[in-house]
This record gives C-alpha cells, sequence and structure tokens, in this order.
C-alpha cells in the first residue's frame, strides 16, 4: 500500500498515572540534553488555540507564500477543522478564526503570508459572512468559503474541490473516519489521501458520492466505524482495510508506523485537548498523540521504533508533558 504522508493530528482521552520516567524520546527542551541520544523537542505553544496556530503556520513558513492558498477553520468547531485536512495538497497554513471575528495574531499572519487565496471552510452557523468578507481584500483571488449543510457534506465538498481530477492526480487509497469525534481523523489524515467522515453505522451518501481511489481504509476500531460501514455495498469493489487500537492514542500510534514510514519529524498533539490539537491540521508529518500529564506507553514506544530526529511538541508543558511515560 502506497501511503502518501502528512498530518493535522490531535484527540482527546483520560489522565492516567505517570512515572517518572524520562523517556527517551521526551525532554521539555529546544534541543537534546547533553549526552542524552535521542531526538530534539521544539514546543509551539501560544497564549491560546489561535496563537498556537500561528506559531506552527510560523514555524512551518518562516517566509511568505505568495502563491498559495491559507485556510481558515473554525476554533470551536472542529469537524470542519478536521475537513480542512483534505487541503494539505494546496494549503500551506491553516489558522483559526472565532466565528464573528478574526483574532489580530490570526491576521497578522495572513498579512505576513500574502497568499494568492484564502479558503474559509465551514457554513455561517461556524463562520460568519462577516469573516469572509474581512479577509477577501487580503488575497489577490480573495476568500472563498467551501462548506455543506452538515460534517459529512462539508468534509466530501472539500474533497469534491481539492481531489477533482484522478486522472490528474493519482490517488491510492482514501481514508475514512468518525464524524463523531476528533483523534481518529486528525491523525488518519498523516495517511494521505482524501478523507472523509463518517457516522459509525451509517456511511453518509455524502461520503459515498465523493469516494475516491482504489482502496479503503478504516481508521478506528467497530467502535468508531462498524464492519458494515467498512464494507458498504456503494463503495464499489474497492479494497477494504482497517487500522484501529484499542484507544485514540494507540489508534494513532498503529496510524503513525503503517508502512515503515522514514520520517525525520515527529508531531505531539494532545488527546485530551481538540483546540490546542487544531492547529496541527495544517502539518504535513507523522502525529502522535499525547496526554496533560504523560507521554503514553504507546506513544513512546511508537516514537522509538519511528526514530526522528525531532519531535515537535503542540501547546505548553500544562498541555502536554513530555518529561514522563505514563505507567500505562
Amino acid at each position: 500500500m502506497h501511503l502518501t504522508r502528512r498530518l493535522i493530528g490531535a484527540a482527546i482521552g483520560t489522565a492516567a498515572a505517570c512515572a517518572v520516567t524520562v523517556p527517551a524520546t521526551a525532554t521539555p527542551t529546544t534541543a537534546t540534553q547533553s549526552g542524552v541520544a535521542g531526538p530534539s523537542i521544539v514546543r509551539l505553544a501560544g497564549q491560546d488555540r489561535y496563537e498556537t496556530a500561528v506559531k506552527v503556520s510560523t514555524y512551518l513558513n518562516p517566509a511568505p507564500v505568495p502563491d498559495d492558498e491559507v485556510t481558515i477553520v473554525s476554533g470551536t468547531a472542529w469537524p470542519d477543522a478536521l475537513a480542512a485536512a483534505n487541503l494539505y495538497q494546496t494549503s500551506r497554513a491553516v489558522l483559526l478564526v472565532q466565528r464573528n471575528r478574526v483574532p489580530e495574531v490570526t491576521l497578522r499572519e495572513i498579512k505576513r503570508l500574502t497568499p494568492r487565496r484564502i479558503v474559509v471552510v465551514g457554513g455561517t452557523g461556524v463562520i460568519d459572512s462577516s469573516v469572509v468578507r474581512l479577509l477577501d481584500p487580503l488575497a489577490p483571488e480573495g476568500a472563498h468559503r467551501i462548506a455543506g449543510r452538515d460534517r459529512y457534506k462539508t468534509t466530501a465538498a472539500v474533497v469534491d474541490s481539492v481531489f477533482w481530477g484522478e486522472e490528474m492526480m493519482p490517488i491510492f487509497h482514501m481514508v475514512l473516519a468518525t464524524g463523531e469525534n476528533w483523534p481518529d481523523a486528525l491523525t488518519g489524515a498523516a495517511l494521505g489521501g482524501p478523507l472523509l467522515l463518517t457516522k459509525r453505522d451509517t456511511l453518509p451518501w455524502a461520503a459515498i458520492y465523493a469516494a475516491r481511489g482504489d482502496s479503503v481504509i478504516g481508521v478506528g476500531g467497530t467502535g468508531a466505524i462498524s464492519n458494515d460501514v467498512l464494507n458498504n455495498y456503494y463503495l464499489g469493489n474497492r479494497d477494504r482495510s482497517r487500522i484501529g487500537g484499542p484507544d485514540r492514542y494507540a489508534t494513532a500510534a498503529k496510524v503513525a508506523v503503517a508502512d515503515d514510514p522514514d520520517v525525520s519529524t515527529v508531531w505531539y498533539a494532545s488527546g485530551e485537548n481538540y483546540p490546542d490539537a487544531l492547529a496541527a491540521s495544517g502539518v504535513r508529518a507523522v502525529v502522535l498523540l499525547t496526554r496533560a500529564a504523560c507521554v503514553p506507553r504507546v506513544t513512546d514506544q511508537a516514537t522509538r521504533d519511528l526514530a526522528p530526529e525531532r519531535i515537535v511538541v503542540l501547546g505548553g508543558p500544562s498541555v502536554a508533558n513530555t518529561s514522563r511515560v505514563c505507567r500505562s
């Protein structure tokens, strides 16, 4: 299976008891400690979710991107932000706004990037038309909205806008994740290809119509996507497979090591706090989920297996403490 690598990561979860063991993969500094073998640590954290997304954009795009797009999503509506994962083909940054307001930090970043075009993902219920009007003059081709009547149709509309010509853009597989929670879709986006959302027991028609590729990869266990949905007749004769673990952290770890990837950078996003995790939706990399108190053992092991040169952590130590590995 050919897997294209990218990111958009994050999740949710429960706190667990932690050991004081320091993992080889983690130290709360921006560089490897002297005498300790392992990846360097870069932490990107702002005062809120909007500034954290800007810090990610600045890290990924130290110079302006005048020939590319910038994607705008709601900082409070995660389904539309996940839909934006599909725009990694064309967008260089994903930034967050409020329903009726563009935070100043976001506005400054858009002006710094000088994009050719701005894409706003989500309907007027999550991003008001006044926001689109404000953004329109900031790009030569203006600001354009992509939206559907619900999260499934919005995601399908984004897929249709990006993956419109399979003969021009070979598509090996599509990724199917639950639209009822955000961790699996966020980490599953790293598999590349079209990302579509589904209900647990019903595959929306919007996803069926937007289906692309020769195969379907379901991300998450049967508690997230039933076998009936994954094997839905209307998906045709595509090959079907599933990547899932007993929880969001294990699923993210399995996605990360799928196809034996060769990666230099791994991103850590919160599995408990979606606002900080949303900042990962504009990243093109492997994303693993972590907890506020400690790094889950399965995440630590996946990082060791991947052996990256660098770990980029989203959020401050209170959101993602990388100095401890959880006991379980």
